[in-house]
């Protein structure tokens, strides 16, 4: 089995739901691609789970057939952040909430 890992992709051009289905659409169509994580056109991002042979460039080449700008930014092996705590740690990190009292 091929290790998955989460990317990151910068997506510009999205203003409401119905593109946040459009990129997700597009994303599931990536040969690799797992699972579709987050989309979000207030954060003009995505995160998905996918295996190497989701490459950047067929990637950002969907998304942009879709009518969208994309970029990967990042990836991080799966288990990177393993557990359910932290990565809620960091999506209110992201939303600018004081995560030090939040429980």
């Amino acid at each position: 089995m091929t290790e998955a890992r989460e990317l990151i992709i910068d997506v510009k051009g999205m203003t409401c739901d119905h593109c946040e289905r459009s990129v997700a659409k597009a994303l599931r169509t990536v040969p690799g691609v797992h699972q579709v994580l987050e989309v979000s056109h207030a954060a003009a991002m995505a995160r998905v789970m996918a295996a190497p042979e989701a490459t950047a460039e067929r990637i950002e080449r969907a998304v942009e057939k879709a009518g969208y700008r994309a970029r990967v930014k990042a990836g991080r092996r799966e288990g990177g952040v393993s557990c359910a705590r932290e990565r809620a740690v960091q999506r209110v990190r992201r939303a600018g909430w004081d995560y030090t009292t939040w429980r």
